[in-house]
């Protein structure tokens, strides 16, 4: 049968196995030409000698590809490798030893030499070669098993065999038989066409070899660019949080000097109303051990100045209980468009605190006051903690304000515009907004004002969430400052 080449090589994956740079007529167990060669189970052929030395027992692997196979104990249980045998005849065409034109008639596994007939009968007769083992070129037609002095040349159809002529009569005496030389061509065909599926498979291999080596590349392209990502991405994640921390401890110094800041005032404001109360205090012991009328002249002054005194100390903002900021770890946090966790948090809570509306009317150029009650908070809150904002809610433009302190620790915010029409009013507690905020304030003109006296003025005033509620009925004896309304943040 003739050479059936593939269309493509698939050179680049044999060319890593061990027999590529061997002989192949040779027994990689012997490292020497292959006597006698036999078939595994994966097509590698070996001297049968050395595959007997193998081991019987046992997961045994072909020395050259590592496949696993299982030793059998007879020769005859072994497919022979006649590709080795009839490359061997084929690769020489005249005797090694002589010049004669005579036809061959074997080959010398321990020379290495190929023979004619005079030749290796010579060669059998010498004592220095008597012991070689020569090849007979007949020997590679395929003997019976059973009857060894017999050829095969019978194919059996009926147990896909080969068989002697002896073989024919018993064993397979009632089967289908034909001479090999019968079934040689239609058997040829079908492999030729196994052939073909191999080749078309190889070519399939050899493609896909392609695309596993483009793929290859691919990847290592593709990882580089994904390692390159994530060094870029941490390399900035890492530079966003130091500079996060940096600002986070600037902050927390910022926050720091201001409150000592204000301690430092609050303090000298102490120790200058003690001063003066002390002062006072003198003064009065004094008119009072004078008594008679210089006291009574003096009288009015020190009452005026005492009371003063002890409005003054009334007013004073409580001392804060402890530092405004904490760290909260768990607060989420968006810096140079990394997302990260670990930011300040006021330890002052807006939502407790409470907006009461002191006035009956907002009109403009008119001042219109609400109360920030911070009864409720469990941290005091000064003015300086308070921030306030009122714009015109079209042309933006802003108004006035004035933040003081009142009774009870409660702070009063005092508004002023010039311009009619809707008002918005945030206040924000260290930063953070009330809840209720945006506050909607209706600005009008004194006369517009009085026309809607008698109206309902629950519009005056609203939020996104809540209205404000009268908190009692007005009377006609009642001040501007008498009608409340609360606002709950």
């Amino acid at each position: 049968m003739e050479a059936h080449d593939s269309t493509k090589s698939l050179g680049s994956v044999t060319s890593s196995t061990p027999e590529a740079d061997r002989d192949p007529l040779s027994c990689s167990i012997c490292k020497k030409r292959t006597v006698n060669p036999k078939f595994l189970p994966c097509l590698h052929s070996f001297c049968y000698q050395c595959i007997k030395k193998l081991p019987e027992s046992g997961d045994l692997n072909c020395p050259d590809c590592f496949a696993s196979f299982q030793f059998l104990t007879k020769e005859e249980d072994y497919i022979t490798d006649y590709t080795k045998i009839v490359s061997d005849s084929n690769d020489a065409t005249k005797c090694d030893l002589c010049c004669s034109e005579e036809p061959l008639d074997g080959y010398c596994v321990s020379c290495e030499i190929s023979l004619c007939v005079f030749c290796r009968q010579a060669h059998l007769r010498q004592s220095a070669t008597k012991s070689h083992v020569i090849n007979k070129l007949q020997s590679w037609t395929v003997q019976c098993t059973t009857h060894p002095e017999e050829q095969c040349s019978i194919f059996c159809l009926t147990c896909s065999e080969l068989c002697c002529r002896d073989c024919c009569l018993t064993i397979h005496r009632s089967h289908e038989t034909q001479f090999v030389e019968e079934v040689d061509g239609p058997l040829v065909h079908q492999f030729a066409a196994r052939l073909d599926e191999n080749d078309q498979l190889i070519n399939d291999l050899s493609d896909k070899l392609d695309e596993a080596e483009k793929r290859k590349e691919t990847i290592e392209k593709e990882a580089e660019f994904v390692t390159q990502q994530v060094t870029d991405y941490f390399d900035r994640y890492i530079e966003a949080i130091k500079k996060h921390s940096e600002d986070v401890i600037k902050n927390v110094q910022t926050i720091k000097n201001a409150e000592l800041s204000k301690m430092d005032e609050m303090i000298g404001d102490l120790k200058a109303l003690g001063q003066d109360i002390e002062t006072a205090t003198d003064v009065g012991n004094v008119a009072a051990d004078v008594g008679g009328a210089q006291m009574v002249h003096m009288l009015p002054i020190l009452n005026d100045r005492f009371t003063n005194l002890h409005t003054k100390a009334s007013r004073l903002e409580p001392i804060p209980a402890k530092f405004s900021v904490g760290f909260d770890a768990t607060k989420d946090v968006t810096f140079e468009e990394m997302s990260f966790k670990g930011d300040l948090e006021s330890k002052v809570s807006a939502r407790k605190c409470k907006l009461i509306q002191n006035f009956k009317a907002a009109n403009v150029n008119e001042p219109f006051e609400f109360i920030l009650d911070t009864s409720s908070c469990s941290t005091p809150i000064s003015t300086r903690d308070v921030s306030v904002d009122i714009r015109h809610k079209r042309s933006q433009e802003s108004g006035k304000y004035k933040i003081r302190a009142g009774a009870e620790g409660n702070i009063l915010l005092k508004f002023l515009t010039s311009t009619t029409g809707h008002h918005e009013i945030k206040v924000s507690i260290n930063g953070h907004q009330l809840k209720e905020c945006p506050l909607k304030v209706s600005v009008r003109s004194r006369r517009a004002s009085s026309r809607a006296s008698t109206k309902n003025r629950d519009h005056l005033i609203s939020s996104p969430t809540a209205h404000l509620t009268s908190s009692r009925p007005m009377s006609p004896n009642d001040s501007v400052t008498s009608h409340f309304q609360t606002v709950t943040l």
